[in-house]
């Protein structure tokens, strides 16, 4: 899960394994249209507000910076793996 939580993105950096599915709640009182022009994964998803459904599934390793056309200043981090073995602290 990567949130949006208080203008920014929880957490702020999101290891998963190639081929998972990251839902994105929007848990803020207004909207967010979060995106990213990475090269592992290009992609929108439109204004939206409160927890619906919004899923991404990344299908290359690399890493997936986002942002949100609303809010220029929440930066978050989706590090795709091709392995098992990782860690977030």
């Amino acid at each position: 899960v990567m949130a949006q939580r208080n203008k920014q993105f929880a957490p702020h950096v999101l290891p998963v394994r190639v081929g998972a599915t990251v839902r994105f709640p929007n848990q803020d009182d207004f909207r967010h249209q979060v995106y990213s022009f990475s090269k592992a994964k290009r992609f929108e998803i439109s204004l939206y507000s409160g927890e619906e459904d919004k899923r991404e599934t990344f299908d290359k390793p690399g890493i997936v910076a986002l942002g949100c056309n609303i809010h220029d200043d929440m930066l978050g981090y989706i590090y795709v793996l091709a392995t098992d073995h990782y860690a977030a602290t």
